[in-house]
């Protein structure tokens, strides 16, 4: 995958002409509209604006969580990337050029990153990266900073450390202001570095080789009951049903005899008020091996217009799960009486996926 700066209309729509005439088998995502130097036919690209993906794997943008007039300035955007069968997420940033040496300029490219910043870093994890033209030496921003305290590097540093590679200038054979980021997780996968100078006149190439990210590891589970209805169960009545705690030999087995007292009393409460206690909420201390789960790692698929706006955006298995079963639900109740064999071909279908969903215990009908 790369980035590069685009405009969107009408530039993007050229530039994705472009691709497909010449067969090129790149993938064009671009970050928000960028306005026209005139309107001159000719000057269709936006100056000194505008952010854009390009890969030759799937790829979506993320769901936006940031504010409308930041976005709309044209200088970041992010997206996630199907490589193999690992899912990478990667922003992009444009810093400002114009007096960049001085702190308010500085304060002005560090605002864009910290919107980047909260996506990738504190509402993920996983493989991620940050790129861009920051207009910045590396270091020279608190979100810079922040990135490397959470264990990221720069790709160009690694490379100096790793494997004695000087780092090299990239910005008009004078400066190294484009930069590469990449989170612990993506990091260990890294092979080497490359600067080539001699695809534009004012910027180098930043290449970033990686060995194969193979298959989505496997990470421990530890199963946690869910908690128990505690408003609904008097403390009075629950310390006179269950036993309290001895000296044992055995700690481990001391430990699981309380916990069953506990919830079963927590349950013979529930039931004398005519209630049951939900088996999620059931089996502490029972627990003394974790169970081995492939990682999830698939960001959730951005909003169409009209639809829900989640307001989690991390990676949780059981979140994408809800949210993939409402905009089937949601999909089924746009389809009206279909009228060709192939809509009612569909609808079935569709319906089949929605009674056979996985998420639900112990189905989504009984759910």
């Amino acid at each position: 995958m790369r980035t590069c700066r685009k405009p969107r209309a009408p530039g993007r729509a050229k530039f994705h002409k472009e691709l497909i005439h010449h067969k090129t088998g790149y993938h064009l995502q671009t970050g928000a509209n960028t306005p026209t130097r005139s309107n001159t036919v000719t000057a269709i690209a936006g100056k000194h604006r505008g952010v854009a993906f390009l890969s030759t794997c799937p790829a979506r943008a993320m769901t936006s969580t940031w504010p409308k007039e930041s976005w709309d300035e044209a200088r970041f955007h992010m997206s996630c990337f199907q490589v193999q069968q690992r899912w990478v997420q990667g922003g992009v940033v444009y810093g400002h050029a114009a007096q960049a040496e001085t702190l308010a300029t500085k304060a002005k490219t560090d605002k864009i990153c910290q919107h980047v910043t909260t996506r990738l870093l504190q509402h993920s994890h996983g493989l991620r990266f940050i790129a861009g033209d920051f207009n910045q030496p590396d270091g020279a921003l608190p979100s810079m900073q922040q990135w490397k305290e959470a264990g990221w590097v720069n790709a160009q540093q690694w490379a100096l450390e790793r494997l004695n590679k000087p780092i090299d200038v990239t910005c008009k054979n004078k400066t190294t202001k484009d930069h590469v980021y990449l989170s612990p997780e993506l990091a260990m996968y890294l092979k080497d570095v490359e600067v080539q100078h001699h695809w534009f006149p004012d910027h180098a190439v930043l290449i970033v080789k990686f060995h194969p990210l193979g298959k989505p590891p496997m990470i421990p589970i530890w199963r946690q009951p869910k908690p128990m209805p505690w408003d609904e169960i008097p403390a009075e009545a629950l310390t006179q049903r269950y036993t309290t705690a001895e000296p044992k030999p055995d700690a481990s087995a001391e430990f699981t005899r309380i916990c069953t007292s506990v919830e079963t009393a927590a349950a013979t409460v529930l039931q004398d008020k005519g209630k049951c206690m939900p088996p999620q909420s059931m089996g502490r201390a029972q627990t003394t091996e974790v169970r081995w789960k492939q990682e999830y790692s698939a960001p959730p698929r951005a909003p169409r217009h009209g639809e829900y706006q989640p307001g989690s955006h991390g990676l949780n298995l059981q979140h994408a799960r809800w949210l993939r079963q409402y905009r089937r639900l949601l999909n089924m109740t746009r389809i009206h009486e279909p009228a060709t064999d192939k809509a009612r071909t569909h609808r079935a279908n569709l319906w089949n996926s929605i009674v056979l969903a996985t998420g639900f215990s112990p189905s989504f009908q009984l759910w």
